[in-house]
C-alpha cells in the first residue's frame, strides 16, 4: 500500500498488523427519508450555508415523495435539507411547491430528480422536476406538454424575491410546439450551476434528440438583470440520442478562461455516454473528462459497466479514452460519476464511481487513475463530494441509494501501528507505559506534531501478543 495513503509507525520490533483507509466507514452520518418508497437519494449535494447561521448541510431529492397541502394531487417529490448530526430522521423538507393552478399539472412531476449546491458564492441551489406538465387550451382542445421545471433558492434554502436568480421561472422550453419540437423537452433532467450561468439539460427536446439550455446572468451586481439565454439546437441526424441526460459546464476543457459545457447522450448510435465528471486528475492545470457507461457490458469477461477517462492534452482530447475501468457484471459500475476533491491530500484530485446493483450497492473510489481503487460503502445511486464537511481539510463524501436512506461519509487522517512489547519473562506482569509521537502529513498540515494515547482495541491473551492501536485524528 502507498505510504500516501496510510502512515505507518512501527516501535520497538514492530510489524504492520492492520491496514486502513481515509474513509470513515464506521461511522457514517445516516439519514432517512419521510416516506417508504420516495426515492430519498435518488440525487445528492452537499451544501455550505454561509448566510446567516453558518453551517453544513446535506441535501437530498425525493422525487417520489408525497405532496404538500396541494389540493387534488398526490404525489410530487420533494428536497430536504439535513444536519449533519447523528439523529437520521431530523431532515426538513424545503418549501418549494406550496401553490399549483389549472395551466399546470404537478402530479408525479418527479421534483428532486437534480439537485445541486452553487460551489461558487453566493451559494445558492438548485432543484428540478424534469416531468412537470405545462397545460394550455385551443377552443375546447386541451395540450399537455411536459416541459419541466426547476427552482432555484438562496444561500439560506429560502425563497428571496428581490434576487432575480430566484424569480425567474427559467420557462426556457417552448411549450406551444409539439414532441418534434420543444413540447416534451424534460428539461432539468440534469442541471448546475457557475457563478454565472444556469444550465439544464432537457433530454426530449426535438422528438428525442434532446438540448442543453444555459442561462447567463451578468455577475456585476448592478447589472444582474442583463441575461441571455442560449441553446445548443437542433441536429436532425442525433433524433433519439437523449442530449442532455447528465450535463458538466467548466473551465479548463477546451480553453483555460472560459466555460466549455459537456454532455452526455446515452442514446447516440447506440453506445452514447450516461454520466459525466470532471476534474484535474495529473495536475496540468487542464481539466480531464470522467464518462460512465453503466450499461456496458462484456461477455466473455463478466464485466458490467464502464467508466473511460479522457487525459486533457492543452486543450483537446483523442477519440480513445486513455484509460478503462469496468465493474462487476451487472453491477451498473458507473452509474454515478463525482469529482470528490483530494480525500487522501497526495496533492491529486480523486473520484467516486458507483455501482449500485452489485450486491447491496457499492461505491469505488479512485485516489490515483494509474491505481486502483477500494470499494468503501455500500448505496451508490448517486454521489456528491469536494466539500470538507467536518473541517479537518479533507473533503468528504455523501452517498444517496433508491433505499430512501443517504450516508454522509468522514474523510480523515488514519496512523496504523503495531508493536509487541517483551522482556523475556512470561511472568511479567508490571503495568507498561509507552510515550511516543507521530509525524504525519508534514506537507499539507499546518500543525505535524501529533500525540497519541495507546489503547488496546483487541482482549490481551499474553503479555507476548501483539498490542495493536488503531487512531485516527482530524
Amino acid at each position: 500500500m502507498s505510504l500516501k495513503l496510510l502512515a505507518v509507525v512501527t516501535l520497538y520490533h514492530g510489524a504492520l498488523l492492520c491496514t486502513g483507509f481515509n474513509i470513515d466507514e464506521r461511522f457514517p452520518v445516516i439519514k432517512e427519508g419521510l416516506t417508504k418508497g420516495s426515492f430519498f437519494g435518488f440525487s445528492v449535494a452537499l451544501h455550505r450555508q454561509t448566510e446567516g447561521t453558518a453551517k453544513y448541510l446535506l441535501l437530498a431529492g425525493a422525487p417520489k415523495e408525497k405532496a404538500w397541502s396541494l389540493p387534488n394531487v398526490n404525489e410530487t417529490g420533494a428536497v430536504f435539507s439535513c444536519p449533519i448530526t447523528t439523529d437520521s430522521n431530523d431532515c426538513t423538507r424545503m418549501d418549494l411547491l406550496t401553490s399549483t393552478d389549472s395551466s399546470e399539472l404537478v402530479e408525479g412531476m418527479w421534483l428532486g430528480a437534480t439537485v445541486t449546491s452553487q460551489r461558487d458564492q453566493p451559494g445558492r441551489m438548485l432543484a428540478c422536476g424534469h416531468r412537470y406538465v405545462k397545460i394550455f387550451r385551443t377552443g375546447r382542445d386541451e395540450h399537455y406538454r411536459m416541459v419541466g421545471k426547476c427552482f432555484v433558492r438562496g444561500n439560506d434554502l429560502t425563497f428571496d424575491p428581490s434576487d432575480v436568480w430566484q424569480s425567474d421561472d427559467r420557462e426556457v422550453c417552448d411549450p406551444n410546439g409539439d414532441f418534434e419540437n420543444e413540447g416534451m423537452c424534460n428539461m432539468g433532467i440534469s442541471g448546475g450551476m457557475t457563478d454565472t450561468d444556469v444550465y439544464l439539460g432537457a433530454t426530449g427536446s426535438y422528438m428525442w434528440q434532446g438540448n442543453v439550455y444555459i442561462i447567463w446572468r451578468d455577475p456585476n451586481p448592478d447589472e444582474i438583470w442583463n441575461s441571455e439565454q442560449k441553446k445548443f439546437g437542433q441536429f436532425f441526424k442525433y433524433r433519439h440520442s437523449y442530449i442532455g441526460y447528465s450535463v458538466a459546464m467548466e473551465k479548463k476543457l477546451l480553453a483555460l478562461n472560459e466555460y466549455t459545457v459537456v454532455t452526455g447522450a446515452p442514446r447516440d448510435e447506440s453506445r452514447g455516454s450516461v454520466l459525466l465528471a470532471v476534474t484535474d486528475l495529473n495536475n496540468d492545470d487542464w481539466n480531464d473528462l470522467i464518462v460512465g457507461a453503466p450499461f456496458y457490458f462484456d461477455r466473455m469477461k463478466e464485466r458490467g459497466g464502464a467508466v473511460y477517462v479522457y487525459m486533457n492534452e492543452n486543450g483537446s482530447f483523442q477519440k480513445k479514452p486513455t484509460l478503462i475501468l469496468t465493474g462487476p457484471a451487472s453491477s451498473g459500475f458507473g452509474f454515478a460519476l463525482a469529482a470528490i476533491g483530494d480525500i487522501n491530500q497526495d496533492g491529486f484530485q480523486d473520484f467516486a464511481v458507483g455501482a449500485p446493483f452489485h450486491e447491496t450497492g457499492q461505491v469505488y473510489i479512485w485516489t490515483e487513475v494509474n491505481r486502483g481503487s477500494r470499494r468503501t460503502y455500500t448505496f451508490g445511486y448517486s454521489i456528491n463530494g469536494g466539500i470538507d464537511m467536518d473541517e479537518n481539510s479533507y473533503p468528504d463524501l455523501l452517498v444517496g441509494s433508491l433505499d430512501d436512506r443517504i450516508a454522509l461519509l468522514s474523510i480523515t487522517a488514519i496512523v496504523c501501528m503495531s508493536f509487541t512489547l517483551s522482556n523475556g519473562n512470561k511472568n511479567f506482569k508490571r503495568a507498561i507505559n509507552v510515550n511516543y509521537t507521530v509525524e504525519a502529513d508534514m506537507d499539507t498540515r499546518k500543525s505535524a506534531r501529533v500525540t497519541l494515547k495507546l489503547s488496546v482495541v483487541t482482549p490481551l491473551r499474553d503479555k507476548l501478543e501483539p498490542v495493536v492501536s488503531l487512531s485516527t485524528f482530524p
